[in-house]
C-alpha cells in the first residue's frame, strides 16, 4: 500500500510539472553562414545604434574578431554622404569596406519584450560582405518565454541583454569555426 501511494504522489507530482511548465522556452539562437564567402577572422564594421549590436561586438573581441565600432563607422558614412539609414549600392559598400579596411558589416534589428522592456524579445543578425553587399551569414535569436506574458514564470525564462549578446556571438564564433574565446 506504501509503495502504490508513493507511486500515485510521484505520477500526481509529474504531471503538476508537466503543466506548469508547459509553454516555457529557454532562448533559441541559430547561426547560418556560407563558408565559401568568409574568411575565418573577418574584421567586421558594426552598422546599428542598438546597444544589443555593441555588446555583441563586444563579445566578438573575445573570440579574436577586429571590430570597428559604429562611431567610426558613421563617421566615414558621413564623408560619403551616406546615411545608416538609408540605401548603400554596391560601390558604396565596397568604399566603406576599403576605407575601414572591413571584410564585413554587422546590421542588427531588435524588438523588445512588451512587458520587460530591458531584455531583447528578437534579434535579427545579418553579416554582409563590406565589398560585394551579399548576406553571407547571419543570426536568428528569440529570448526564453514561460507562463503568462508579464508573469514572474516568464521574467524568469528571459535572459539580460548581456546574456543575449553573448549566446548571439558564440553561434557567429561557431559558425565562423572560432568555438573558443581568445587569440589563437
Amino acid at each position: 500500500m506504501i509503495g502504490r501511494g508513493k507511486t500515485q504522489m510521484q505520477v500526481t507530482i509529474s504531471i503538476l510539472m508537466l503543466v506548469l511548465l508547459t509553454g516555457c522556452a529557454g532562448p533559441n539562437v541559430r547561426a547560418n553562414l556560407n563558408p565559401s564567402t568568409t574568411k575565418p577572422n573577418p574584421r567586421i564594421g558594426i552598422v546599428s545604434d542598438h546597444l544589443l549590436a555593441d555588446a555583441i561586438g563586444n563579445e566578438l573581441v573575445g573570440y579574436g574578431f577586429t571590430v570597428i565600432e559604429r562611431g567610426r563607422l558613421q563617421a566615414v558614412l558621413d564623408e560619403l554622404k551616406l546615411s545608416l539609414s538609408g540605401i548603400l549600392k554596391e560601390g558604396d559598400l565596397r568604399r566603406v569596406g576599403d576605407i575601414l579596411n572591413v571584410d564585413a558589416l554587422m546590421f542588427v534589428s531588435v524588438t523588445t519584450e512588451p512587458d520587460f522592456p530591458s531584455k531583447v524579445g528578437s534579434a535579427t543578425i545579418k553579416i554582409v560582405d563590406a565589398r560585394t553587399g551579399t548576406l553571407v551569414g547571419g543570426v536568428t535569436y528569440q529570448n526564453g518565454r514561460g507562463g503568462a506574458p508579464g508573469s514572474p514564470a516568464d521574467a524568469g525564462m528571459k535572459e539580460s541583454l548581456p546574456d543575449s549578446a553573448e549566446r548571439i556571438a558564440k553561434e557567429l564564433a561557431i559558425a565562423f569555426g572560432r568555438a573558443h574565446r581568445g587569440f589563437f
